[in-house]
């Protein structure tokens, strides 16, 4: 196919067009990388305190009137302190657990003369929701399909959490839906599975008590 030298020289500067942007483009990226390479990395060391954020990873729900961040907690096992995974240790409930190094903030304690101080405030913001009951579960249908047990690791909870307003607005969300293991050992989940109805649906050892094997 011929084309007219007009057309010729269209196509020419698009071309060259194209490839100055690709090549600016380039440029930018290498710009960028360098200086996200060249940053000092974010490091958190053991015995620092932090806050978490309230809810991390959307496994429970906030209450509106909560803060955003709760905690304090203490940083502990942390032999590479720019690690992403942070091991932390809630300062009034010993209780430990991993977040996110994005999850985490650090926390001011110059108003406090020693971390032991700041335990009665941790206290009054425990991460612990309290739940008042599970409602139903699914999938629905007898847990025993085509001769074979459903595993229990695909069963999600309509979980109701106490002292938090009920409500349907997107990462609100109460009562909502948990999986089963969030809830497996809860005294609420024995009295659920306790209803005939649901223990003709998934079977009378459903249930797992906290020393029990999973």
């Amino acid at each position: 196919m011929l084309l007219c030298s007009s057309c010729s020289g269209n196509v020419l500067r698009i071309r060259t067009r194209f490839h100055t942007v690709r090549t600016d483009q380039e440029g930018v990226l290498r710009a960028v990388a360098q200086k996200v390479e060249s940053a000092p990395g974010r490091e958190l060391q053991e015995g620092d305190i932090v806050l978490a954020r309230r809810g991390g990873l959307g496994h429970r729900p906030k209450d509106k009137l909560q803060a955003k961040y709760t905690g304090p907690y203490m940083v502990t096992d942390r032999p590479d302190p720019t690690h992403a995974v942070v091991r932390i240790m809630h300062l009034a409930t010993k209780k430990i657990e991993s977040r996110h190094m994005s999850e985490l903030v650090e926390c001011n304690m110059s108003h406090f003369r020693d971390v032991q101080d700041a335990i009665p405030f941790a206290l009054q913001d425990e991460w612990t929701y309290q739940v008042d009951s599970i409602l139903q579960h699914k999938p629905d249908g007898p847990r025993r399909v085509n001769g074979r047990l459903r595993a229990k690791s695909k069963y999600e909870f309509l979980t109701l959490y106490k002292h938090i307003p009920q409500s349907q607005e997107e990462g609100e969300e109460n009562p909502s839906w948990q999986p089963w293991s969030h809830v497996k050992h809860l005294q609420a989940m024995r009295n659920y599975c306790s209803q005939p109805e649901v223990a003709t649906l998934l079977g009378t050892d459903f249930y797992e008590s906290s020393d029990s094997d999973e």
